[in-house]
């Protein structure tokens, strides 16, 4: 088992160009004990949740709650 800081990161995008229609929320989750140009790599970066409905801290206890 090993213990490492995670970092959580959240934000709201649209799935169109506008920034006004079909708007979501979502969770990802980022090493932060990796060196910088190893953290910033896209195959480090975790898709933890995304949801249409639901606000970011809406997710948040669950998310929470499964780590």
């Amino acid at each position: 088992v090993r213990v490492i800081p995670l970092n959580l990161f959240s934000d709201d995008t649209s799935g169109n160009t506008s920034k006004k229609w079909n708007k979501f929320d979502s969770w990802s989750m980022i090493p932060s004990a990796l060196p910088l140009q190893e953290r910033n790599k896209r195959e480090n970066t975790f898709l933890l949740c995304v949801h249409k409905c639901l606000s970011a801290m809406d997710m948040l206890a669950d998310i929470v709650s499964d780590l």
